[in-house]
């Protein structure tokens, strides 16, 4: 069996310093380097190959195949030097494409902790997809930039924290259009000195 990281084309778009970091980490601790694209390379996986995945929108790409996402990885790591953030509250945004990840979501909360920080939960936030609401999917006529801003930050002003953390990468965007702070787990993992 081969294990192959998919580091998902967005993460890496959107988080490129941490990504990198990331994939070093896989490369020396590991010996496995990043493949690329799910949607081109995942039609070389075996069935008995297993998928190492960032992002829950490759999950779903790759439904059918062995996977292990890295956050459960990270959290098995007894080695694995985790920055300390002293404590700080930061809200969790959970992706409804993790509701059927309950392991996902678990390594999540466990490497939070292990970064020192504390974690405020919001279940209100949880049943959304920032990425419909962004491009506009689902309606007859996509947002304006004003209208998303507006959007969101409606959407979280009643969060208490400043700092709203996600591990997706289209969940975090929704964050970025409000007045709060987004960040990626991945960036919290990985951060840039």
């Amino acid at each position: 069996m081969a294990k192959v990281f998919f580091p998902s084309c967005k993460a890496v778009a959107s988080y490129p310093e941490a990504s990198k970091k990331l994939a070093a980490y896989l490369k020396d601790k590991y010996q496995i380097d990043p493949i690329g694209c799910c949607k081109v390379k995942g039609k070389m996986l075996n069935d008995d190959d297993q998928a190492i995945l960032v992002c829950l929108n490759c999950s779903r790409v790759l439904e059918g195949n062995q996977q292990e996402f890295i956050w459960n990885i990270i959290d098995q790591d007894d080695n694995f030097i985790f920055h300390d953030y002293h404590g700080i509250q930061m809200t969790l945004q959970d992706c409804h494409l993790a509701n059927n990840k309950q392991e996902v979501k678990k390594a999540i909360r466990s490497l939070m902790k292990k970064m020192n920080i504390d974690i405020v939960e919001n279940e209100a936030l949880n049943d959304h997809c920032p990425s419909y609401e962004i491009a506009g999917y689902h309606l007859k006529q996509k947002l304006t930039e004003e209208e998303k801003k507006a959007y969101f930050t409606n959407k979280y002003n009643k969060a208490t924290t400043d700092v709203i953390v996600s591990y997706c990468k289209y969940c975090n965007d929704g964050v970025l259009f409000s007045n709060k702070q987004g960040k990626h787990i991945l960036e919290l993992l990985f951060p840039i000195k």
